[in-house]
């Protein structure tokens, strides 16, 4: 047999198995993307995992800066380390700025398919170091690849695999480093693992800890040597120093994202997670099995795994019992989480070592080592665990069947063969299975959302405006949130796991933005005259209505650009304060008006205010309401009872009292009965009620509008998604438009420095004509400095969330320097680990030049 096996090695060479490799993903990748298809996702691809590297890139253009601090463009402005999960310092995104003629749609779709590309070839490698035969090389390689996270994630959340080849070879760093001493390798692939992405690089520096014990190991049982607790630590802490180096080197993104994580996270966790059902082992078969959101394995992976309780060596045992151990306890899954919720993604990065196991498996199947029998019954009394504990899945339960009874045959070649024909055929059927399951984007939705025509208007008004103001785009919000037409285009919307605290308090709570999407992360775009006009918008860009104070200025296709007068500065000095607790006395809404007219500063101020002033009075909608067919409204005690049995609309016809008026509408909704998500429009402004959603769920039941016209607003009209609700606790409040008018004419606009601004430190000058507070819409954040004539001064927050200070009367230069929190501290660091790094080098080189030497003898 060893001698057969020999033969077939030397008959093919290794290129021919890592081009089987390559055209299996891309036959994965041609059958997916059929149709025309990006290789990308609708769900989260375009708002979020292209957007942000897209907009790293055109900062770069932009300030020359590989590591910028600040980023002004996205959700009104904010620490660019928000957005590190995206990308931001990734060894493939940074690689995208030799190519700025190339989309970073493009891009990042071929990055990925090559990723993957290389995951199943530097997988085939470990195992060859392994010294695993061919044929297993190329078999549970390709069982890798076709798992169904991999292919999957690589087009939907590809930040969950692209940092697998770096992994994989820092795994083979770890060959290296026991078998020469070598360490530089094993030190730079942890860097790129974690600059690629530092959440999984969590789980993958534990796989790479469990692998070193895993050699270490192998090396005593090589040596017969004995297992002693002094010499574990001693070696453990020679292999963890190169492992600890390149962490050390990643601290320039670790630790602005370590604080930028602490403010603006929020947990997906629905309830607490207890202590003791952390600690209570569970059959975690989804962890394992089939989910893309998961490891991704079909059922022979379990009987890998039960087999490595068998199978002969400490080693081999060690890995096996370990990751049992991980699989099956919810704590591990809690922390590789991030303490955040209990996810099956956060195991994707043990795929190697459950691909290690699957060599293992089918290596012993060939030399016949495997005692069928033995397995048979572990088998049996593990699934009858498997199913008492709740574990259903059937298909399951037949596959293992069918390769278990396949596993009595292998002895014989023909059948051997066959068995591997079997467990690839149904892994590739299951990875095309979850790969049709997500939706791709179209050609034809992509030229939707990011039409010729809207970048012409775009750059037609800001190549006229020697200003910074914000930019509205109300079409498609989920999938332009975080887009950036060019580095001038500022944005007030984001999408991202962390974001500025105070900025989405602002939104959602003061302010009480509607929110037509299920996921609380999505701050998007929505026609709200008064936030807009406060937030410095004076552009929007729709085929719908802007809202108030919006007058069109040219039209492309079916586009139109509008622009308002009444848009307040992204910096000035007011003059008309309020106190912050005569602030909170104000309920909503009336509290809005008053932000857009005064502004609300710290109680200790020597310019607080105590008289709150706003226009906004409450009032009842006429009758007359048309019902659609659809439709029946039931009258209660406290609202109404709707059921609608198919998408309807009610519209009412306003009277002359409403069409200079703004809107401001709010009522409670509760489900009664219906399994899907509530949404209700007024005028094109939704807001969606989440059925179920367990970790991202917005948890609102109250509905706030604030609806209005850029001419007249002469009519209502609801929409309103199918189910079973209740409405109650309508208010009606109307604010004239022709308040809007006043708040901007009230204030000293400051005059920015459009290029230095731009840059990440805004500067400019501005004339206070007596004592005021220098106010902006930039959100408060601990890493701003500002600066008055040269001299340092104080920043507070106002208006809830924003930077501003007092500014005394006169002609002054104002200059905010941005700083993220820990980024000095994480420079200094990382430039030590890179002097480590350096060291290990030199001594590698020099223990080389000594073997070489030796051997020479």
């Amino acid at each position: 047999m060893k001698k057969e096996r020999c033969a077939l090695v030397r008959r093919r060479p290794l290129w021919a198995d890592w081009l089987v490799i390559a055209l299996v993903v891309l036959a994965v990748v041609a059958i997916t993307c059929a149709g025309g298809m990006f290789f990308g996702s609708k769900t989260d691809w375009l708002g979020q995992h292209t957007a942000f590297p897209d907009y790293f890139r055109k900062l770069f253009y932009q300030t020359g800066e590989l590591l910028p601090n600040f980023a002004l463009g996205i959700g009104a402005g904010q620490n660019i380390y928000n957005f590190s999960y995206y990308g931001l310092l990734s060894p493939l995104v940074l690689f995208s700025y030799l190519l700025p003629f190339v989309p970073m749609t493009i891009y990042m779709a071929v990055a990925n398919v090559v990723g993957t590309i290389v995951t199943g070839i530097l997988f085939y490698q470990l195992l060859r170091r392994e010294k695993f035969s061919q044929n297993v090389c190329l078999v549970t390689s390709l069982l890798l690849i076709t798992s169904s996270s991999l292919i999957f994630q690589a087009h939907r959340h590809f930040m969950f695999v692209n940092y697998m080849p770096f992994l994989l070879l820092a795994l083979l760093g770890a060959h290296r480093y026991f078998e020469k001493g070598s360490r530089w390798l094993l030190c730079l692939s942890v860097f790129l693992m974690v600059m690629t992405s530092y959440y999984y690089s969590v789980a993958g520096i534990v796989v790479v800890v469990l692998y070193g014990v895993y050699l270490w190991l192998k090396v005593l049982e090589r040596r017969d040597r004995r297992f002693t607790v002094k010499n574990f630590l001693a070696d453990g802490l020679r292999f963890l120093l190169p492992v600890i180096c390149g962490v050390a080197m990643a601290a320039v993104l670790l630790l602005p994202t370590f604080w930028a994580i602490l403010g603006g996270r929020e947990s997906g966790v629905s309830k607490t997670a207890e202590l003791l059902d952390l600690l209570v082992p569970k059959a975690n078969l989804d962890g394992l099995l089939y989910s893309p959101y998961s490891l991704g394995f079909g059922a022979v992976a379990v009987l890998a795994v039960l087999w490595g309780f068998f199978a002969p060596g400490r080693p081999r045992k060690f890995l096996h019992i370990t990751f049992a151990m991980i699989l099956a306890l919810p704590l591990s899954l809690y922390l590789f989480n991030g303490a955040l919720y209990l996810r099956n993604k956060a195991l994707i990065p043990f795929a190697p070592i459950v691909g290690l196991m699957l060599a293992g498996f089918l290596a012993d199947l060939a030399a016949r080592r495997v005692r069928c029998r033995q397995l048979a019954l572990l088998f049996v009394l593990a699934n009858a665990v498997f199913w008492l504990l709740g574990y259903k899945n059937l298909i399951y339960y037949a596959e293992a069947a069918v390769i278990l009874t396949l596993c009595f045959f292998c002895a014989r070649p023909a059948v051997r063969r066959s068995f591997y024909a079997v467990i690839l055929c149904l892994s590739f059927a299951t990875c095309l299975i979850a790969n049709s399951t997500d939706e791709l984007v179209s050609e034809e939705m992509y030229e939707r959302v990011f039409p010729e025509e809207k970048q012409q208007l775009v750059d037609a008004a800001l190549d006229a405006e020697d200003g910074l103001w914000r930019f509205g785009n109300l079409d498609d919000t989920l999938y332009n949130v975080n887009y950036v037409y060019r580095p001038d285009y500022l944005n007030t919307s984001v999408y991202s796991s962390t974001q500025n605290a105070d900025y989405k308090s602002f939104r959602d709570d003061t302010f009480r933005m509607a929110q037509p999407y299920r996921n609380k992360l999505v701050s998007a775009q929505t026609p709200n005259a008064l936030f807009q006009l406060l937030m410095s918008t004076r552009y929007v860009v729709t085929d719908g209505d802007p809202g108030a104070g919006y007058q069109p200025v040219q039209t492309k296709g079916d586009y139109t650009l509008y622009r308002s007068d009444y848009a307040l500065p992204l910096g000035y000095v007011t003059y008309r304060t309020v106190s912050q607790s005569a602030y909170n006395r104000v309920g909503y809404p009336y509290s809005l008006d008053v932000m857009l007219h005064q502004t609300v500063v710290p109680d200790e101020s020597d310019l607080a205010g105590d008289s709150p002033i706003s226009w906004v009075l409450p009032t009842d909608l006429p009758d007359g309401w048309q019902i659609g067919p659809y439709t029946t409204i039931t009258p209660t005690d406290d609202g109404w009872d709707l059921q609608v049995t198919k998408s309807d609309k009610l519209h009412l016809d306003l009277g002359q009292g409403y069409q200079d008026n703004l809107l401001l509408i709010g009522f409670n909704v509760k489900n009664i009965g219906t399994h899907k998500d509530i949404k209700i429009g007024i005028n094109g402004v939704e807001n969606k009620l989440a059925y179920n959603n367990e970790y991202y769920q917005a948890h609102h039941n109250q509905f706030e509008y604030v609806i209005s016209s850029s001419e007249r607003l002469t009519a209502l009209d609801v929409t309103l998604s199918p189910g079973n609700y209740h409405i109650s606790n309508l208010q009606v409040h109307m604010l004239p438009v022709e308040t809007l008018r006043s708040a901007a004419a009230q204030v000293t606009p400051f005059t920015f420095d459009k290029q230095k601004s731009l840059a990440g430190n805004v500067s400019g000058q501005v004339t206070a004509q007596q004592d005021g507070y220098f106010v902006t819409s930039i959100p408060y954040d601990e890493g701003f400095t500002a600066y008055v004539d040269g001299k340092e001064q104080k920043i507070e927050k106002v208006n809830q969330a924003f930077v501003g200070f007092p500014l005394k009367q006169g002609s002054h230069t104002v200059e905010l320097r941005y700083t993220a929190p820990l980024f000095r501290a994480g420079a200094a660091i990382s430039a030590a680990g890179l002097a480590g790094l350096a060291i290990m080098v030199l001594l590698d080189l020099r223990a080389g030049r000594k073997r070489r030497a030796a051997a020479g003898q």
